[in-house]
């Protein structure tokens, strides 16, 4: 199950863990014992609680900043707080786009929640690591394709295909106005900066291009007609400059003659033929202008290859062949610098070419299919996804250059990071003069939780499991199996060749302890969430699944523990830091400071910004995530 919000995130629950907060939402504000859940949930199944901890676990991982909404009634259940409202997102079959940066609020995630549950927005979807965050646009019957955004009148349109029958639909990014273009409309584009929208339409057995223009009560001018595509109906994607005097086009005047591609001045209606026919080209051309106005983009089906992606010089009028393809290519886009093309290949894959060097990379993959592709810088990558029957609009998240992870060296002014390098997460070296990449992964994989050993090699998790980084060598240390999983690696103490890691085993997240020369693993502790070492103490600090708390064991008896703090919960590493008997915690996006000898709490947080993460504490300071206006930053507070 796909849980849904409205910033963008997509995040799986498995079935019984979307069960699990069903239930807590139909009985909000009440207190669900671990009978009930047994009873309810686990009927005629034997059930330790430990496994209900971790669904509770799971939850609070999607809730993100609001898992405070899950209480823990200790040793009787759980609760979730909330005030619920329901709405009904069928309404227009529209889920509001999203706006980048805007924090989540709680009611609109809680409203946004329920609508799921109750009018089963949330879809089956089989997890993928090449599977980006992404949000349905819309949610119709039939198919959506050929998106087109215009930002500065907040307008978005597309074509709608249902029965056979296409129609171009404008919406606005509040969801809550639409407008229907006649039948048999398609290849909308907007005029960047105006209200200007373009289109074709085939009646009569005619095909032509529209225009209309819609004012800011989101009235729509009666369409005018601009010039003739042929008589043959075509959705082939048109484009217009900036300044709304250029309009190229595809041009097919009957069944039996080759397409062409043509350009008209728009003042003054004069058109002329800019490319001859390509040879052994049938059917539609995919036109796409750069940014600067100076190339355009053209996808043909050619008879011989498939596709072929070539990029003609307006000035100039040399034409460069970019990519053959033997599967069929929708449509290109270009990036916003207009030195690479982004495509569809495979009908599940968005490929990016640098036009150059010809270089292609596979930016991600899914396990649906895929069809048509928009790019903005403003709003990112917008496709149709879905299957053969039914293909819904869909904001993808897949490019966020931003730190991840990092972990800094002891006694040392070194430390690595997680950055995307052309939409691939790559791990980083830091030092006092510059930073330099230390991976160089071909497609995008899950990379988290860094930690440098103290023989200076680099152990991290790659797809939920254990690898070291020896100078520029990978080796795998675990492998899953039976669903096992890791996070949160640390070197343990006083052992060489050991490292200490969380690890799901059976649905429960278990200390272990993982040899990376035997690979051996060995469980130390049941039921924990996340934990901190103390190496000059020999001690281990940890948090329950089943319980609110810090503890502290000897690392020698792990048997025995001692409660240092009753009343807080962390689920990750990254969200609290022990150093020197000083508590670092995150919470509400503010680090504080704790004494735990003397039990002074203060709020240590800069101005003016949002802290995500903690990722390493020493004698110099913390080391932390801070997000500002936008941007994430990596800063050290002293």
């Amino acid at each position: 199950m796909n849980l849904q919000s409205t910033n963008g995130q997509s995040t799986f629950l498995r079935k019984q863990t979307y069960e699990l907060l069903k239930y807590l939402l139909d009985n909000n504000n009440e207190l669900c014992s671990f009978d009930d859940l047994l009873k309810n949930l686990w009927p005629n199944k034997f059930v330790k609680k430990e496994s209900i901890n971790n669904e509770i676990y799971e939850i609070r991982k999607a809730l993100g900043d609001e898992k405070s909404l899950i209480k823990t009634h200790r040793g009787k259940g759980f609760s979730i707080n909330c005030e619920l409202k329901k709405v009904n997102p069928k309404k227009d079959n529209l889920i509001p786009l999203p706006v980048k940066n805007n924090r989540l609020k709680i009611s609109i995630f809680i409203i946004t929640v329920m609508a799921l549950l109750y009018f089963s927005f949330i879809n089956l979807e089989n997890k993928s690591i090449h599977s980006p965050l992404y949000e349905k646009i819309t949610n119709e019957s039939g198919s959506e394709t050929y998106f087109t955004y215009n930002y500065s009148k907040n307008l978005f349109s597309y074509v709608s295909n249902h029965d056979s029958k296409y129609k171009v639909i404008i919406r606005d990014l509040n969801g809550s106005r639409i407008m229907k273009l006649p039948d048999n409309t398609t290849s909308p584009y907007w005029v960047e900066l105006s209200s200007t929208l373009y289109f074709q339409q085939y009646k009569e057995e005619n095909c032509g291009i529209y225009k209309v223009i819609i004012d800011e009560s989101f009235n729509l001018s009666a369409p005018e007609y601009i010039t003739s595509c042929g008589s043959v109906f075509s959705t082939s994607p048109i484009a217009v400059d900036k300044e709304n005097k250029w309009l190229y086009y595809s041009y097919k005047e009957n069944h039996h003659t080759p397409m062409k591609i043509k350009k008209l001045f728009i003042p003054t209606g004069e058109s002329r033929d800019i490319l001859p026919p390509f040879e052994n080209t049938y059917g539609d051309y995919s036109l796409s202008l750069s940014p600067d106005e100076s190339q355009l983009a053209i996808i043909s089906s050619d008879q011989n290859t498939g596709s072929t992606l070539r990029v003609f010089d307006l000035k100039s009028r040399n034409i460069k062949t970019i990519l053959s393809s033997s599967t069929f290519l929708y449509n290109t886009a270009w990036n916003a610098s207009g030195n690479s093309l982004y495509f569809i290949e495979n009908g599940n894959t968005i490929s990016e070419i640098e036009i150059e060097q010809m270089k292609t990379t596979q930016l991600v993959k899914f396990n649906e299919k895929i069809n048509t592709l928009y790019y903005d810088k403003r709003l990112g990558f917008v496709t149709s996804k879905g299957n053969l029957k039914q293909l819904n609009l869909a904001l993808l998240n897949i490019e966020k250059p931003s730190f991840e992870s990092t972990i800094e060296l002891s006694n040392s002014l070194e430390y690595y990071y997680i950055l995307y390098d052309s939409h691939i997460p790559q791990i980083w070296k830091h030092t006092e003069e510059i930073s330099r990449k230390v991976t160089n992964f071909n497609e995008r994989y899950n990379i988290e939780y860094l930690t440098a050993l103290h023989d200076k090699t680099l152990a991290f998790t790659l797809d939920n499991q254990i690898n070291l980084l020896i100078g520029n060598e990978i080796k795998p240390i675990t492998t899953e199996k039976n669903g096992s999983k890791f996070k949160n690696i640390k070197e343990r103490c006083n052992i060489k060749n050991e490292v200490i890691s969380t690890q799901l085993v059976d649905t429960i997240w278990n200390l272990t302890s993982v040899n990376l020369q035997s690979f051996e693993t060995e469980i130390l502790m049941q039921g924990v969430s996340s934990f901190q070492l103390d190496c000059k103490s020999n001690s281990i600090y940890f948090t329950r699944l089943n319980s609110d708390g810090i503890y502290k064991s000897s690392l020698n008896n792990l048997t025995e523990s001692e409660v240092i703090l009753s009343n807080k919960f962390f689920e990750e590493n990254d969200q609290w830091s022990i150093y020197n008997n000083n508590l670092y915690y995150i919470e509400k996006d503010k680090i504080y400071f704790l004494d735990l000898d003397t039990n002074e709490t203060r709020d240590i947080t800069p101005s003016e910004g949002n802290i995500k993460k903690i990722y390493d504490t020493h004698s110099e300071g913390v080391v932390i995530g801070f997000t500002r206006e936008g941007n994430k930053d990596l800063i050290k507070i002293k």
